[in-house]
């Protein structure tokens, strides 16, 4: 079993906390060209694809590895977070599990979790970004339990619900305006998907990789 990080916006923290979140969909790098549907289930390309134009592979097959894992390796997740005050000299490398786990604590802005009352000795310190979080200060644990290849566009209701997208009343939240929603959890995660990787991307309807999980 391996393990490697991921990361996550906090409103899909909040989701995989809640238990709502079971999936999550990363693009496939470098972006495969006119080729067949990759078969479900598959961790690697089932024949030989070609590289976008361009590359300097172009024209020569290869097959891809899912770099985020295969079923059983298990995923630390990175969200936004915070040290102690005492810490905000010091790089996140610099900060010492020891340490915070006996006087400090650490802050997570996805939920407002912090440590246990009376256990910091210091205020929170500065918000450091989820790509700064050492694996120590992580908090949830996740195991991979399917991998598959697809088009974007192709995401199932299903599946949109799978990924966490927050329901209303009367349908689902339009995380390109909060004061909106969207009727399908589909449409939700179509804004979901551009308020991340920006306007037209979703149009561009790209490979991406299916990673199913549990929380561990």
């Amino acid at each position: 079993m391996n393990e490697k990080p991921i990361l996550f916006k906090a409103e899909m923290v909040n989701a995989i906390l809640s238990g709502q979140k079971m999936q999550t969909r990363r693009l496939v790098k470098p972006e495969p060209w006119g080729v067949m549907r990759p078969r479900a289930g598959e961790e690697i390309w089932p024949c030989g694809f070609k590289y976008a134009p361009g590359s300097k592979t172009n024209g020569t097959p290869y097959k891809l590895t899912c770099p985020h894992g295969k079923v059983g390796d298990q995923l630390w997740v990175k969200e936004t977070w915070a040290a102690g005050l005492c810490g905000d000299g010091l790089k996140p490398s610099e900060l010492s599990e020891a340490f915070y786990n006996k006087y400090g604590g650490v802050w997570y802005k996805a939920d407002g979790a912090g440590p246990p009352p009376g256990k910091p000795i210091t205020p929170m310190g500065k918000t450091r970004q989820s790509i700064f979080m050492v694996r120590w200060a992580s908090r949830i644990q996740l195991e991979i339990t399917n991998i598959r290849v697809e088009r974007l566009n192709d995401i199932s209701e299903e599946d949109a619900q799978k990924e966490g997208v927050l329901p209303w009343e009367v349908g689902y939240t339009d995380y390109l305006d909060d004061r909106k929603f969207t009727l399908s959890a589909k449409e939700s995660f179509k804004t979901l998907w551009q308020s991340i990787n920006g306007a037209g991307s979703w149009k561009e309807n790209p490979w991406v990789w299916v990673v199913e999980f549990n929380k561990l």
